[in-house]
């Protein structure tokens, strides 16, 4: 297998342990099979105070926990408690729903209508057999042709506005052979000319299908997610042109097409855009269906649908159709006016800001959900550089806050270099009367758009809110825009949340941008009018940052006025005061977004699903790592030092963590608090994360995999050096080693024959162990153990402070720096200062000035003596963790490839780069630890 392939992590997926126990379960309960620990209550101990259950087993949730459990897949939500399992019988009421299909007679002159039925191929559409466990819905057709479909009824009490709305919604549900398959976008009774909102669009059932999936019912959302999947692969033309492969349709509609004079059959009609006004493709529908994917899998808990080989293929086309190669200068994504919810002329073409933020969502869910195979390697490799140039392009150049805006006010024009501060040489004269006296102190946004010589100042909401759903933008810009939005909330909430963008565009402007659209006056629809399906978006966003009292402020201004005027499409006005003069009534996305707010209002804990947190990973992948120029420093330091600051402290506890290293790791879980068990580093991801294999541990009941999960740097501690000679007594507080893991307890009573009574607190239980299966119990404090350790042990778990660091000696120095992360430099101890900071003058780096070599104070946990040479032959074999010599620096690397000449492929993990090198300007890797060198082994490096 590929040896990048074994080591890269971008794509893994999360892991979780489930403890499956029945009622009063606890972890002491059995041993399992390959502990090689006897049980610990010998025949005439006395018995401990607590029942005997069924044995504990352990499992890893796949996306098929209901099949671990025998759980219908409808009304389940994956478990958070492993110790709590609450079945109940299904609660079920009926309802109505809308069949849309229509006949084929009113597109009787159509002829692009043809290849709905006479192309062949995969443009044949069939209804597709969807595999489920139970029956969601019960297909009951009545005369008047209806489907009676059951849903679960919410586990939550609901107003009897939201009982309106459930109504409302369950009454625009599609159905396609039987089987709902979306929402329409609009279901006003009042309306003759429904137009196009009689379709079921992409980007409009996206409230909807988190609506469902909230309340339990995921039947409808893996019915889109299938069914639109195979529209993708329809032939799209317009004018005699096609669009790349992967473009996912606008829209969608149910027909019934004759087939001969007795038979009628079903089909889906999509529209690409070559209906849509403009004809303007519509880029936002595949990155709203991968995100969609994702959160299928996560409020579900079945992930077998994001691996089924025709999804993994669609959403390979997806991506490949947005990393393809252009002219463009910028990782943004480049698109054309109308090619998103704004899908009218407003000035937005170029990269406007909602594009790149469901873009980069997009990115991360698919690094979430690909399937690592050798096939996927240099996409997934694409997909990371794209998030990390992205991520840093967005929160750079985008950002605008008071300070920022200064900035711009004094920038010079017409730089021409490579270190040009005004790099799209933007005119202060852009910036627009109405920002300088709007923006407020404590605040600040990311603009709506960036191009060469031009800043689109406007804020574009749902650009923002999807920002910080995904963490585009960083902590502080994400808590500064909810400060904006509070400070203007007139502006931008008024009486219905929340405006699409602000301010709106007016006379010769609006002429100008919109081209005299009379649908986009000021204030109206796309041009500052008042949109409440943007309720759902910003109710995330607050949850994620803690403010939730904002978005309950928002929720109940809605809830206030929606069911009274019928539930509209969008408000009118500067304040959102009046119903907008061309909105259907009944929007779906408008009822939808309303409920799902409310659910996510009553349980942040599933929203926590929903949104990702910041990943300090991305900004570290850069191909300056492995530049030609090794003495230069990554041009964007300086900036991602800015925006990015890094944990204070973070990088002494991480030297405690090298890959290879052996830990003791706990769990944040229920049930597993205040155990420990031993695992290996395998990787450090990021500051605060590392990925961990643990020893005992196994991927799931049926696997011979060990279990690996990403865990925080709390999660993690040094192995507690064994001790001899320890005495135990009445009282003292002790770790037992039971299940493969250390649990925390007292001792309650001391036994014969060395044995002790432990109760545990967690569980309330007592246990006899043997002097053996104890130890004191201490803490990991501040890189220390509280208490201290025993004077008597191993002179190696103690801090070491080798002779080889004195004035004078060579050392090897490490840095934290982005672009320099995993490197050694060669250096002189020329000062000591202290028991732990030295200064350090390079042997090969030169300072700013190139004057003289680079003198830098650094501190213990960044220096260590020179290896010894522990490969006499200077030979390497596969999979062999080296380090590579390199612009006057190690670098550490694994051989992928064995060439001819004593030369070998060395891959990077830190850049994603591959290199060749000669044996000589190779050395086996080694990690200073405690004082020693330690040689990782190949299981560690996989």
């Amino acid at each position: 297998m590929n040896t990048i392939a074994l080591i890269r992590n971008r794509a893994m997926k999360s892991i979780r342990r489930i403890l499956i126990s029945s009622r009063n379960s606890s972890p002491f309960l059995s041993t399992p099979a390959n502990s090689g620990h006897a049980p610990p209550i010998a025949g005439n101990s006395p018995r401990p105070r607590f029942n005997h259950h069924q044995p504990l087993q352990m499992h890893r949730i796949k996306g098929i926990t209901q099949k671990v459990l025998g759980l219908p897949y409808s009304n389940f939500a994956p478990l958070t408690m492993p110790f709590i399992l609450i079945t109940s019988n299904r609660d079920v009421s009926t309802f109505k729903v809308r069949n849309c299909s229509t006949s084929v007679e009113s597109r009787g002159h159509d002829n692009n209508f043809e290849r709905i039925y006479v192309q062949g191929g995969m443009n044949n559409v069939k209804p597709l057999v969807v595999e489920s466990s139970h029956e969601d819905v019960t297909d009951e057709r009545n005369l008047g042709g209806e489907v009676n479909a059951s849903v679960g009824k919410s586990k939550w009490e609901e107003s009897d506005v939201e009982k309106q709305a459930w109504k409302l919604l369950q009454g625009a549900v599609v159905t396609y052979c039987g089987n709902p398959v979306g929402t329409v976008a609009a279901n006003d009774p009042g309306d003759k000319l429904p137009l196009n909102y009689d379709q079921v669009f992409l980007r409009d059932f996206i409230p909807s299908a988190l609506a469902f999936l909230l309340r339990g019912e995921s039947e409808i959302v893996k019915n889109f997610l299938l069914h639109t999947l195979q529209l993708q692969s329809w032939e799209k033309t317009v004018d005699c042109y096609s669009p790349g492969q992967g473009l996912m349709p606008a829209s969608f509609k149910v027909r019934t097409v004759a087939l001969d004079e007795d038979k009628r059959e079903e089909v889906l009609d999509p529209d690409f855009g070559e209906s849509a006004i403009g004809r303007v493709a519509p880029v936002d529908s595949g990155l709203w269906w991968i995100i969609l994917l994702r959160a299928y899998g996560k409020l579900t808990g079945d992930c077998s649908l994001q691996e089924r080989a025709d999804v993994q293929t669609g959403l390979k086309m997806i991506l490949n159709l947005c990393l393809t190669d252009g002219f463009d200068m910028f990782p943004s994504l480049l698109v054309t006016d109308g090619s998103c919810m704004i899908d009218r002329r407003m000035g937005i073409h170029g990269h406007p800001l909602e594009i790149q933020a469901l873009f980069y969502s997009a990115l991360r869910c698919s690094r979430e959900m690909l399937v690592v195979t050798e096939g996927t390697d240099n996409l997934i490799r694409a997909i990371n550089n794209r998030l990390s140039a992205l991520s840093f392009h967005i929160r750079e150049y985008y950002w605008v806050d008071m300070k920022k805006m200064n900035e711009i006010y004094r920038y010079k024009t017409e730089e021409y270099s490579m270190d040009a501060i005004n790099k799209f040489n933007i005119y202060p004269e852009q910036i627009p009367p109405w920002l300088m006296d709007w923006i407020p102190e404590e605040g600040g946004y990311l603009i709506g758009n960036l191009q060469p010589a031009h800043m689109d100042f406007r804020f574009f909401t749902l650009g923002n809110l999807w920002s910080i759903v995904s963490s585009l933008g960083t902590p502080r810009q994400n808590q500064a825009t909810l400060n904006l939005i509070e400070a203007k909330w007139d502006d931008l909430v008024g009486h219905m949340p929340l405006k699409i963008c602000y301010p709106a565009l007016d006379n010769e402007e609006w002429r100008i941008t919109t081209g005299s659209d009379p649908k986009n006056t000021p204030w109206s629809y796309h041009n500052g009018g008042s949109w409440p399906t943007l309720l759902w978006q910003f109710t995330l966003a607050c949850i994620k940052m803690g403010r939730t009292e904002l978005a309950q402020k928002a929720v109940a201004l809605a809830e206030k006025r929606l069911p009274v005027d019928s539930w509209p499409e969008y408000y009118d006005t500067r304040t959102g005061k009046f119903i907008g003069k061309q909105a259907r009534m009944y929007q779906t996305w408008t009822i939808a977004g309303f409920l799902t707010s409310k659910m996510l209002l009553k349980d942040p804990e599933t929203a926590s699903r929903l949104f990702w947190e910041e990943d300090y990973e991305l900004l570290d992948i850069c191909v300056c790592g492995l530049s030609k120029n090794g003495r230069k420093r990554c041009s964007r330091g300086a900036a991602r030092s800015q925006i990015l600051p890094k944990t204070e402290g973070a990088s002494a506890s991480a030297a405690f963590f090298k890959p290879g290293t052996v830990v003791e790791v706990s769990s944040e879980d229920e049930g597993f608090r205040g155990s420990w068990f031993s695992g290996t580093i395998i990787r450090h991801l990021a500051s605060d994360r590392f990925l961990v294999e643990y020893h005992n541990l196994m991927a799931d009941d049926k696997s011979s995999k060990n279990l690996r999960e990403i865990l925080h740097i709390r999660q993690l501690r040094p192995i507690l050096p064994p001790e001899t000679g320890q005495i135990f007594k009445f009282g003292d507080e002790v770790d037992a080693f039971y299940n493969d893991g250390w649990w925390e307890g007292f001792i309650t009573e001391e036994l014969e024959n060395d044995k002790f009574a432990v109760y545990f607190r967690a569980s309330k239980e007592q246990l006899v162990f043997s002097k053996e299966q104890l130890r004191i119990h201490r803490e990991w404090f501040d890189h220390k153990w509280v208490p201290p350790l025993q004077q008597k042990n191993d002179e190696s778990n103690e801090a070491a402070k080798p002779d080889e660091f004195v004035q004078g000696a060579t050392v090897e120095v490490s840095s934290d720096e982005d672009g320099f992360s995993g490197a050694w430099f060669e250096a002189t101890i020329v000062e000591i200062k202290g028991n732990d900071k030295f200064v350090v003058e390079y042997q090969t780096l030169l300072a700013d000035d190139d004057s003289n070599l680079l003198r830098e104070e650094i501190d213990v946990f960044h220096i260590r003596p020179p290896p010894p040479n522990n490969n006499a032959d200077g030979q390497f074999k596969l999979l062999d963790e080296v380090d590579a010599l390199y612009n006057d620096g190690w670098w550490v690397g694994v051989i992928s490839k064995v060439l001819a000449d004593s030369k070998y492929v060395i891959y990077f993990r830190s850049s994603n780069e591959e290199l060749e090198f000669h044996h000589s300007h190779l050395r086996l890797h080694q990690d200073w630890i405690h004082g020693k060198w330690v040689m990782p082994s190949k299981a560690m490096k996989l």
